[in-house]
């Protein structure tokens, strides 16, 4: 039994060696996590003042052609009546 116990020892040093080693790879794959989650997060958030941006652009826009729409068709009334005048109303 002497000689049973510096083995059953060896093997628990090194089980306690692997799990330490684990645990220490699990820390770090935890923190690379942690790392990346939050480079995604900056990215999403990025992403999504764009698409904000994008959407008051798009409104912006919209306002000027509905603008632009109200010009030209007061521009073609207003050829309209020019033609009518010059060479009469269309039958």
């Amino acid at each position: 039994m002497a000689t049973a116990q510096p083995d059953r020892l060896d093997r628990i040093e090194a089980l306690v060696e692997t799990n330490a080693q684990a645990i220490r790879s699990n820390s770090e794959a935890i923190a690379q996590a942690a790392s990346e989650r939050q480079e995604f997060r900056e990215v999403f958030q990025a992403t999504l003042r764009v698409i904000a941006e994008m959407g008051q652009r798009q409104d912006a826009q919209l306002e000027a052609i509905h603008a632009m729409q109200s010009e030209i068709r007061g521009m073609q009334l207003e050829n309209r009546r020019i033609l009518d005048h010059l060479f009469g109303p269309e039958s």
